[in-house]
C-alpha cells in the first residue's frame, strides 16, 4: 500500500518551521529546488519541479508563498496544499528566451511586499545552502542590506525533520521493507558476468511496480 500524505501533514510541517523561525528570530525560509533537487519543496509543499527552478518562501508570520515557472504552474496549483501560488521570473526555463516576455513578477518582490507588514530581519534561512542560486542571493543582498543568509539545514529542516509523524514512520518502515524485498528479488541473478547496471534495472522495475516513485541514485546497486 502507498501512502499519501494529506494535505494537514505538509501544513503542520510548516507550522513547526515557522515556530523554529520566530524562536531564532529568522526573517523567513526560501527552499530553492530543481528536477534533480526537489526535496525542500516537496517536504514542505508536496511540489516537485521539471526543467525549471521552484522556490517555496515560508516567512516567520504569515502564508507561505510557492514560486514556479510556466512549465510547473499548473501542476503545482493541481498538487500543492500551497495556497499562494505565483509564477516568477526567477523560475522560468533559461532554455526559452521567449518565456521571459512574460510579465511574471520577480520572485524577490513579492517575498519584499510580503513582508512589509513585518519587522524586517536581516537573517534568512536558504535551503540547500551550499547549492543555491547566486544570482537570487546576490539581488536578495541588493534589496535588504546587512541580511545574513543562515544554513536553513541546520537551523530549520533538520529539527522539524528529527520529530516524525505516525504517517513518516510508516511511510519510512515501507520504504525499508520495500528495498529489502527488492535485493533479495535479486540475489540469484547476481553471478560472474551480470552488469551492475543490469542488476539496477531489475531493482528499479520491481521497486516502481510496488509504488516506489523514484530511485535514490541510479546506477548504484551497493
Amino acid at each position: 500500500m502507498t501512502i499519501e500524505f494529506p494535505d494537514k501533514e505538509y501544513l503542520e510541517r510548516i507550522n513547526k518551521a515557522q515556530l523554529l523561525l520566530r524562536d531564532k528570530g529568522i526573517g523567513g525560509l526560501l527552499i530553492q529546488s530543481t528536477e534533480g533537487f526537489p526535496y525542500g519543496t516537496r517536504y514542505f509543499a508536496n511540489f516537485w519541479p521539471s526543467f525549471e527552478y521552484g522556490f517555496l518562501f515560508i516567512p516567520s508570520h504569515g502564508k507561505p508563498v510557492l514560486f514556479t515557472g510556466v512549465e510547473n504552474a499548473m501542476f503545482a496549483r493541481e498538487i500543492s496544499p500551497i495556497e499562494l501560488i505565483e509564477v516568477a521570473k526567477e523560475c522560468t526555463f533559461h532554455g526559452a528566451p521567449d518565456y521571459h516576455s512574460n510579465p511574471a513578477p520577480s520572485m524577490l518582490d513579492v517575498v519584499l511586499d510580503l513582508l512589509a507588514g513585518e519587522e524586517m530581519s536581516d537573517k534568512l534561512a536558504i535551503y540547500p545552502y551550499g547549492l543555491f542560486s547566486h544570482d537570487v542571493l546576490d539581488n536578495f543582498a541588493r534589496k535588504v542590506s546587512n541580511v545574513e543568509f543562515l544554513d536553513g539545514n541546520g537551523e530549520i529542516l533538520v529539527p522539524v525533520r528529527q520529530h516524525k509523524s505516525v504517517l513518516e514512520v510508516e511511510a519510512i518502515r515501507q520504504a525499508s521493507r520495500l528495498a529489502q524485498d527488492a535485493f533479495a528479488s535479486v540475489l540469484s541473478e547476481i553471478h560472474e558476468g551480470v552488469t551492475e547496471s543490469a542488476i539496477m534495472d531489475r531493482i528499479n522495475a520491481f521497486t516502481a511496480q510496488r509504488g516506489s516513485e523514484r530511485h535514490p541514485y541510479y546506477g548504484w546497486c551497493a
